[in-house]
């Protein structure tokens, strides 16, 4: 049960990484004049498939590596086993040393623990090139630009 909770840890890590990506995406293009609480509550619903999405079509476009939308796929598969069917496939009274079920979610923690490090990565890496904030800041400061853009527009 160990393993089954790290695996969802992950899945949610990797769910929170494309949310706050998406929204700051959001927040940079918007043409609607949208409060941050706005644009975050509409993302924040989103489930992890449309979620992944719309990360794809947005963040995503423009990176040529067929491997990365592979990634993507398989993150998204590996989750929907784990959440969704893993307890089917393996019902509980039936986990105790069960190697199959050992071996699956050494699987989906392998590639979720990937898709966490990519995502991470990549997303620190965007922060602190471009905006020189930490992650945990994110939200704040994307509430904050909402404003200053707001005051902004007023004062044209």
């Amino acid at each position: 049960m160990v393993a089954f909770a790290r695996a969802a840890s992950k899945a949610q890590e990797i769910e929170a990484l494309l949310k706050d990506t998406v929204i700051a995406v959001e927040v940079a293009n918007d043409t609607r004049d949208r409060s941050f609480e706005e644009i975050a509550k509409k993302i924040d619903k989103l489930p992890l498939g449309p979620l992944k999405k719309k990360y794809v079509e947005t963040v995503a476009k423009d990176i040529s590596d067929p491997g990365f939308k592979e990634l993507f796929e398989d993150i998204n598969q590996q989750r929907i086993f784990l959440m969704h069917k893993f307890f089917q496939v393996f019902p509980v009274e039936k986990l105790d040393a069960n190697k199959e079920a050992e071996s699956k979610l050494r699987e989906i923690n392998e590639t979720l623990n990937i898709g966490c490090e990519v995502l991470s990565r990549a997303f620190r890496a965007a922060l602190d090139l471009s905006l020189k904030i930490k992650p945990e800041e994110l939200r704040d400061f994307l509430a904050r630009f909402v404003e200053h853009r707001k005051k902004a527009r007023v004062s044209e």
